[in-house]
């Protein structure tokens, strides 16, 4: 029997969550839940343990992510979250240099005369005498003389470690290693030794690393300014709108102090969870994470971000110019992760999206208005951005293109999707998923950002939770939230280098 493009689908799924050994309920709408058998332990300081065993290759991902990004910052210590993950590279007490005595002394140096200049640049117009700045380049010489560079990474490396790396974004911190199965004491040992003693080396240079990746990604990338203010306009008053990896004035007078106070704010084991998936037995991972971080004493709960979102405005527009294609982007607000519509708003944008969405076949096949559109739900922890993407056609008619997009929004109201679409929008998710569950580091990932946002167990109901939306909770959906609240941003191809600032 021919099987429809929904059967394949779920039996392409279906095949990988039997292969890690998952049983999943049936995508028709049944309302079980994945056999997810993660174990979940707490240590008496707060640390919460989440272990998927996985024997089918003998290797572990081990991931420790701390719930602090950029919605716990604010004006003054923007992308100071990401600054600290940077910083934690650096090494710790025992780790990174040759002799921790001397480092202490000239690092305590270096600061006081970091001090000494700022003090003397302080007035516009003023700089520091040059011996001062001669004296803190011969300190820097004589710290990295000391230092043992990457000496964090060549321990795992040794240990036939890959894939170390780590990422910040709005609600959390992640640092994860993959390891061969037998070595996850290294990961338990290395990690605890960086949330109790990190030593915030060679600061100063690092700063301008971090002010290069932002001109790379944002003041010299086409669309980078752009992008930024409009999100920034589209969550007002809410943290989300400060951009990830902070403005510039704040990279740059961020100092060690403030970052100690965010490392000691937010980097406790009460303020974080750890991963494993893989080849493991879970009695011993919890015997190691005790033995390692049940040192470390419990902190005072973080304080809770500032959330303040006032809607209610109706629409905000953003134009700007810059040496990119035209394009108009719309964004209406959606609720956050774990919010019952928040799965349907994800299903609402894949309707629109694709080759076969509405809004390809309506504006760049049909109307020729653009030469790409997308739709996306973006969901964090505290909010979420419904978002409607249009790349113009050579000469096109941006009102009109606006125009059109905002149209194949409010027809989603009127019209839900028939039973074609609403089968490919689940199926899109659905193999999605399954690609996930494929690697260790996928599923891995998967654990770890849905206890970041709400918890690991709406990784287990994902299917089935998905199965049961309908064609009307679509529709229901773009009814109750894409409306006249939304921002438009339109930009126009600059002509000159002036005019590509927004």
């Amino acid at each position: 029997m021919q099987r429809s493009p929904g059967s394949v689908g779920r039996a392409a799924a279906a095949a990988v969550l039997v292969l890690f050994g998952i049983a999943a309920a049936a995508a028709d709408g049944a309302s079980g839940t994945l056999d997810f058998p993660v174990m979940e332990h707490v240590l008496p300081n707060g640390l919460k343990l989440l272990i998927l065993p996985r024997r089918h290759v003998p290797q572990v991902v081990c991931r420790l992510t701390y719930r602090v990004g950029s919605v716990n910052e604010r004006p003054g210590i923007t992308g100071i979250s990401h600054i600290l993950e940077h910083m934690m590279f650096k090494g710790t007490e025992a780790i990174g240099v040759k002799d921790a005595a001397k480092d202490r002394d000239l690092m305590e140096r270096i600061e006081a005369l970091a001090r000494e200049i700022a003090a003397a640049q302080a007035t516009p117009g003023s700089e520091a005498p040059a011996d001062l700045k001669e004296r803190f380049e011969a300190l820097r010489k004589k710290q990295d003389e000391n230092l043992i560079p990457e000496e964090l990474w060549e321990l795992y490396r040794k240990a036939g470690g890959t894939e170390l790396n780590a990422s910040t974004d709005y609600d959390a911190t992640n640092y994860y290693v993959k390891l061969p199965a037998g070595m996850e004491e290294l990961f338990f040992w290395l990690e605890s030794d960086r949330m109790a003693n990190a030593v915030f080396r060679q600061f100063y240079p690092e700063i301008e690393v971090i002010r290069e990746e932002r001109r790379q990604r944002v003041e010299d990338a086409p669309t980078g300014r752009f992008a930024e203010r409009l999100n920034a306009l589209f969550f007002e008053a809410h943290p989300y709108r400060w951009p990830v990896i902070g403005y510039d004035e704040d990279i740059a007078r961020v100092t060690p102090r403030d970052l100690a106070e965010h490392y000691g704010t937010y980097y406790r084991p009460n303020n974080a969870h750890v991963t494993i998936v893989g080849d493991v037995d879970p009695a011993a991972c919890i015997a190691l994470a005790a033995k390692y971080f049940g040192r470390i004493p419990r902190g005072p709960d973080a304080p809770p971000p500032p959330i303040c979102n006032p809607r209610g405005v109706g629409e905000t527009r953003l134009r700007a110019a810059a040496p990119a294609p035209d394009r108009v982007i719309v964004y209406y607000p959606t609720p956050p992760e774990g919010h019952p519509d928040s799965l349907v708003m994800d299903c609402a944008a894949e309707v629109l999206n694709g080759s076969a969405g509405r809004l390809h076949k309506t504006l760049v096949l049909e109307a020729k208005l653009a030469v790409r559109v997308m739709a996306y739900n973006y969901t964090r922890r505290h909010a979420g951005l419904f978002g409607l993407t249009a790349i113009a056609a050579p000469g096109a008619d941006l009102a009109k293109l606006e125009a059109a997009l905002l149209a194949q929004a409010d027809d989603l109201t009127k019209n839900p999707p028939d039973a074609a679409e609403l089968a490919r929008a689940k199926i899109r998710y659905e193999a999605h998923f399954a690609k996930q569950l494929e690697t260790l580091m996928g599923t891995a990932e998967l654990i770890a950002d849905g206890e970041a946002a709400t918890s690991w167990r709406d990784v287990a109901t994902y299917l089935p939770r998905l199965s049961r939306v309908t064609a009307e909770d679509i529709a229901g959906g773009a009814r109750k939230y894409l409306g006249s609240e939304r921002t438009i941003g339109v930009l126009t191809r600059a002509t000159n280098a002036a005019a590509a600032r927004p």
